[in-house]
Order: C-alpha cells, then structure tokens, then sequence
C-alpha cells in the first residue's frame, strides 16, 4: 500500500494549502472544521497505510465522517456568502448532518454524493461569469466524478487508493482557487 500512503501527502498538501489559503481570506469557521476532520483522516490514512501503526479503525471513522459531512460542510462554508438568506447555510449544515446520521444507520452513500455533487454545481453557477474560475471548479468536479470510473478501470488497490487521493487533492485545491471569485449576494 506504499502508493495510497505516499498518495497521502498529496491530499495532505492539498488540505494545508486550503488550510493556508482560507484562513488568510478569513473564510467561514465551517471550512477550517471540515478540513480539520479531513486532515486528521489523511494523516490516519498515511500512517496506516504506510503500515507506520494500525490506525485503520480511526481511518475509516475519519474517512467516513470526512465524505458523508466534512466534504458537504466544506462547500457550504465557502458558499456561505454566496446564499440570499442568512438561514440556508444553516439549513444545508442540517442536511448534510442528516445524510451522515442516515449514513451511520443505513449506507447510503448516494444521498451524500449527490449532495456535494449539487453543491459543487451551485459553486460553479455563482463563479460562471469568471473564466478562470469556472475552468477550475468545473475540472476540479470532473476530477471527483472521475473517482467513480477508476474503480472500475484499475484492479490494484493500492494504485486505485493512489489515484483516488490524486483526485481528492486536486478537487480541494482546485475548488479552494475557485472560491476566490465567490462574491457576496449582498
């Protein structure tokens, strides 16, 4: 599993220059808790799958708690200006809180997914007027959807973990410079 544990400290990378990027533009406290909680999943995975000690049930945890509300809290937190009303992030804090509770109690993982997917969308409506931006969020969206077909194309686990944080990374870091053209409805 040495790809999928060096493939680690891409997506950790990634997380510390979102980290870096949205604590300097003084983004919402919902992004840096959302990356928190993905970052120490990365750093679980690096050493587990490094075979550095066995944090696989901590991973796994982390993992799932990162893709079922991390990701969506992610988003919603760099959306937050971007909403009419003060009360729908908020509101889109409750659903993607409930699809994790539904998550815990039945897999689902459709619920969650659709969920970023539709917000990722969203991201890319509010930066359509700026080139730059919608290039980046649109690639970084095509990259997580990509992960979808690689599991079927590549049989090693390891290289499969390996692309599929390559694509993570790269969704952060691209959706982080996406949200720079992200202007307050009011």
């Amino acid at each position: 599993m040495l790809i999928a544990g060096l493939s680690e400290l891409f997506v950790l990378a990634a997380l510390g220059f979102a980290l870096k990027h949205n604590w300097q533009n003084k983004r919402s406290i919902v992004v840096l808790m959302a990356l928190f909680i993905i970052t120490i999943a990365a750093i679980m995975g690096f050493i587990r799958y490094l075979e550095l000690a066995d944090t696989q049930a901590l991973h796994q945890a982390l993992s799932f708690a990162g893709k079922h509300l991390a990701m969506a809290a992610f988003l919603i937190g760099l959306l937050w200006r971007c909403f009419e009303r003060p009360i729908t992030p908020y509101c889109l804090l409750g659903v993607a809180l409930a699809g994790f509770t539904l998550n815990i109690i039945e897999p689902m993982a459709i619920i969650s997914d659709g969920f970023i997917v539709l917000l990722s969308l969203y991201l890319v409506y509010q930066v359509r007027a700026n080139k730059p931006a919608l290039t980046q969020s649109l690639t970084g969206l095509t990259l997580l959807l990509s992960t979808l077909i690689w599991g079927v194309l590549i049989q090693d686990e390891s290289l499969l973990t390996g692309v599929f944080h390559l694509c993570l990374g790269s969704f952060i870091i691209l959706i982080t410079l996406a949200g720079n053209a992200l202007r307050p409805t009011k």
